[in-house]
């Protein structure tokens, strides 16, 4: 799949739309927390690579966990949505939209009950994996996402990736990464961005498509 070819033959995208640091942010509230039990002041600018451990912070994994899931079960309200509810809602209208998230089953209720305080009236179905490859290997046609692992699947056009394309949420993890080089990867400033390039390449094609039928 090229930058500009989308469609589908049946015209219905499956779209992999990701939670965190895609739909959600919380990386403002991690640096935070992490900085105040060190002691130290980071901020989310500060979170330059995707393994924590090896950033400024020196967060370990297993640290970054506990972090998280206290973030996700009790500080909801800090955790900012990226896109107002409409363009959500008519995005999930045009396309087949699933969230697609790696995380842990003691977070999926909280996710859920953000969802309804910031999206209402806005049906989720939510896709939960382990691993990159397991995202991967679900078949979506597109991934929204911000992950560096996944990125690297898809320059590498590994097994599962072929036909598939990637709009990489730029974050300081990803960014200036060199990954905008690669066809099937769109890098793009926030899913807002994403979401108007989708729709603008599918509205596109069908036109061409139209004109090469007449």
């Amino acid at each position: 799949m090229g930058k500009d070819t989308l469609l589908r033959t049946d015209d219905r995208l499956r779209v992999a739309l990701d939670v965190d640091a895609t739909l959600a942010l919380y990386h403002h509230i991690l640096a935070a927390d992490w900085g105040a039990m060190v002691g130290r002041q980071f901020t989310i600018d500060d979170i330059t690579e995707w393994d924590t451990e090896q950033t400024k912070l020196g967060l370990p994994l297993k640290k970054l966990r506990e972090l998280y899931n206290d973030i996700w079960n009790n500080k909801q309200d800090q955790i900012l949505p990226t896109v107002d509810p409409r363009t959500l809602r008519e995005f999930m209208g045009a396309f087949s939209v699933d969230l697609v998230t790696q995380r842990s089953q003691g977070t999926v209720a909280p996710l859920e009950s953000w969802l309804a305080a910031n999206f209402p009236g806005v049906v989720f179905t939510i896709d939960t994996t382990k691993t990159i490859e397991e995202k991967l290997g679900r078949g979506y046609d597109i991934h929204i996402d911000d992950s560096n692992p996944l990125a690297d699947l898809f320059a590498a056009k590994a097994k599962g990736t072929e036909g598939k394309h990637l709009y990489l949420v730029t974050q300081p993890w990803n960014k200036d990464k060199g990954y905008d080089r690669y066809d099937n990867i769109t890098v793009v400033n926030d899913l807002p961005d994403a979401i108007a390039l989708i729709r603008k390449a599918c509205s596109t094609e069908r036109s061409v498509r139209r004109r090469n039928v007449t």
